[in-house]
C-alpha cells in the first residue's frame, strides 16, 4: 500500500478499504493487516538447466527466507521431472534451509504440472495470507497434465499472489562442447542432443529462442493474472534483488476477502476494483478473477 509520491504506508484499518466486484461494491468479510503470519509456497526448478547455478539459487532463496518474518511460514517445493515436497509449511528456519538445501538438479521440466498442483491441492490447506514464489527459466519439457492454457486458468481462479522469478537458462543450451557428435549436433550440459531434421532426430524441448519468450509470456501471466509481480533474475545479483523485492512486499500486503453480493455463472470473469477512501492512497490489486462455484468468498492481496 503506497501513497501517491510512493511511500509505503502502515496500519491502515479495515474502514479505509472499498472494494467493487463489476461495479457493485462489495462488504468486506475477511481482512488481514501486514502483522499477520504469512504463508510462503517457494517453489524451485531444479532441472537439468539449473545445474551449474543450483548452489547460488540456494543461497539466494535461503536468503530470501531470512527476510521474511519470524513468525510467517514457508513450504519448499522442488520440481524437475518429478515433483517433490521438500518441507511443508513451518517457521522452523533449520528445517526450511535444509530443505532448500535438499534439492538436487534432475532432468526434464515439468512446471505446468508443479503449478497444477500448487494450485489445485496446496494451497486450498492454508488459511490466512498466502504467496506462490517461483523460481524458474519458465520452460516447460515433460508435463503430463499441466498446460500453459489450463494453469493460467487455475490462477485466475486461486487467491494467492505468484511472484515469479526468471533465470534464463538459454545460454545453457551450446553447440559443439567437446563431446563427438558424430553429426556436430548441439549439446546441453555435456550432453548430445541430433539435430532437428536428422534421423532419430528432432527439436530439442527448450532449446529455442521461441520457447524462451513464451516461457517469459507465461510467467507474466501468471503473476499478471493473480496480482503478483514479474522479475527477471538473468544474474546472481538479479536473483538476489528479486528474491530481496519479493520479501519487501509480502511484508506490505493487506489481505481482503468478500462474497460476491451476486452470483455469478461458472467461467465467468469478474471485474474487481480496489479503491482507498483517502484520495493520497493507492491500491494495488489484481483486477479480475474467473468465478467458480467451489469459491465460497474471494480475497485480494494488496
Amino acid at each position: 500500500m503506497l501513497d501517491r509520491n510512493g511511500r509505503y504506508v502502515p496500519q491502515l484499518r479495515r474502514e479505509q478499504f472499498r472494494i467493487t466486484e463489476n461495479g457493485v461494491e462489495q462488504k468486506i468479510a475477511y481482512f488481514a493487516t501486514t502483522d499477520s503470519p504469512f504463508t510462503v509456497i517457494l517453489l524451485i526448478d531444479t532441472s537439468g538447466s539449473t545445474q551449474w547455478r543450483l548452489d547460488n539459487i540456494q543461497d539466494a532463496a535461503i536468503n530470501f527466507v531470512s527476510k521474511l518474518k519470524t513468525n510467517d511460514s514457508v513450504m519448499v517445493m522442488s520440481f524437475d521431472d518429478r515433483i517433490e515436497v521438500e518441507c511443508k509449511p513451518t517457521t522452523d528456519r533449520n528445517e526450511i534451509d535444509r530443505a532448500i538445501k535438499n534439492t538436487r538438479t534432475g532432468g526434464g521440466t515439468r512446471l505446468y504440472d508443479a503449478v497444477e498442483d500448487i494450485l489445485k491441492k496446496h494451497l486450498k490447506t492454508i488459511s490466512g495470507r498466502k504467496a506462490v514464489v517461483l523460481f524458474t527459466d519458465g520452460v516447460d519439457t515433460t508435463s503430463r497434465r499441466g498446460t500453459y492454457d489450463s494453469t493460467v486458468r487455475l490462477a485466475e481462479e486461486s487467491d494467492a499472489p505468484i511472484y515469479s522469478v526468471d533465470y534464463d537458462t538459454s545460454g545453457s543450451v551450446i553447440s559443439g562442447s567437446g563431446i563427438p557428435q558424430g553429426g556436430g549436433g548441439p549439446t546441453i550440459f555435456g550432453i548430445p542432443f541430433p539435430r532437428p531434421g536428422v534421423p532419430g532426430g528432432g527439436t530439442v524441448p527448450g532449446s529455442s529462442p521461441g520457447d524462451y519468450r513464451r516461457a517469459v509470456r507465461y510467467l507474466h501471466a501468471l503473476s499478471n493474472a493473480t496480482g503478483g509481480r514479474f522479475y527477471s533474475g538473468d544474474s546472481l545479483f538479479g536473483i538476489n534483488q528479486a528474491f530481496a523485492w519479493i520479501a519487501e512486499e509480502l511484508g506490505r500486503q493487506y489481505s481482503l476477502g468478500y462474497y460476491p453480493s451476486v452470483a455469478g455463472k461458472e467461467g465467468e470473469r469478474r471485474q474487481i476494483k480496489v479503491k482507498m477512501t483517502q484520495a493520497d492512497l493507492v491500491a494495488k490489486s489484481r483486477e479480475s478473477y474467473i468465478y467458480s462455484d467451489s469459491q465460497k468468498g474471494k480475497k485480494d492481496e494488496k
